[in-house]
This record gives structure tokens, sequence and C-alpha cells, in this order.
């Protein structure tokens, strides 16, 4: 029997699908994996980062976290600019707020920072640790973030939500 966590969603390949159900691959055997959601870079200026976006506020599962941190030490390059994740309060950044590495931003802040604009310090990769789940029910970094998403944490429809730990403000 495979105990390897199986997707609920839709967001997998074929191949990631297959991975995952087979037992000889089993996490429990250590086996573990993880795509990065973009390598972004200006090819005319040569400078380059890895960004993990993370939708309805949601955390890094910390195996994820290990292998990003991982690639991270492991590149020794002066054109790389960092690890970062961004998470959208829903979707996208026209349809709520946005926080780019524990700093809440707007549109502004994200097209400076996508055109390496920014200072040199937003740059530096952040500690994942404070976006990385800590129990089976800590799904959301800042909680909630609708009423329709409240209630359906209420009636238990997200799945992996617990209502006592969901909170619905900015810390």
């Amino acid at each position: 029997m495979v105990k390897t966590q199986q997707r609920r969603d839709k967001h997998s390949t074929e191949f990631g699908l297959w991975l995952r159900k087979q037992k000889e691959l089993d996490s429990y055997l250590g086996y573990n994996t993880s795509n990065v959601d973009f390598m972004w870079m200006n090819e005319k200026i040569q400078q380059w980062l890895f960004i993990e976006e993370k939708r309805w506020l949601a955390k890094l599962p910390p195996a994820q976290r290990r292998i990003f941190e991982k690639m991270d030490k492991s590149i020794n390059c002066s054109d790389y600019l960092g690890f970062h994740v961004i998470i959208f309060e829903k979707r996208d950044p026209d349809d709520g707020r946005m926080i780019l590495d524990g700093n809440e931003i707007d549109r502004k802040d994200l097209i400076e920072f996508l055109t390496f604009e920014k200072p040199m310090h937003w740059y530096d990769t952040p500690d994942l640790t404070p976006f990385t789940k800590t129990h089976k029910y800590d799904k959301y970094i800042l909680g909630p973030c609708s009423q329709v998403e409240r209630q359906m944490v209420a009636t238990h429809q997200i799945v992996g939500s617990n209502p006592s730990t969901v909170s619905n403000k900015i810390t």
C-alpha cells in the first residue's frame, strides 16, 4: 500500500500523479519531489530568481520548504537573486492582498520586484519557516480571506482546515 499523500486537486501532470502511486517511490521511504512555480529572469541583465506561488493564503508543506532551502543553499552565482514566496489572498495580484517574503505589498512593489528595480535587500532569500505548515490543520498563513471561505472552514468544507486555528487579520 502506498502511503504517499495523493493530490486533492487538479494541479499535477500525469507523470506527477503516477509518481505518487508507486510503492517503490513512497515518501515513507524518504523520496520527495516538488516543482518550482517560477524561475524568473531578465536575460538582458542576467539576473534571476525562483518564486513559489501560494494562493488562498496557503503555506508551504514542510517537505517542500526543505527542498527549496536545499536548492537555494546550493546555488553560488552572483546573478542569482534568491528564492522567494509570494502568497495571494485569493488567486492573483488583482483580486486581493499579496504577501512577498512575509511583507504585504501592492502591485507597484510587485512590478518593481519583478523588474529587478527594488533595493538589493528585497532579493535576500527569506527564512521560509514562517511560511510553512506546522501541523495538518495549519493551512492558512493569515486565515481565510472572505466570509464565504470562513464559512467553508467553519463547516469543514475546506480540506485540512480547523476553525479554531483560523484568523482573519494580518499580524
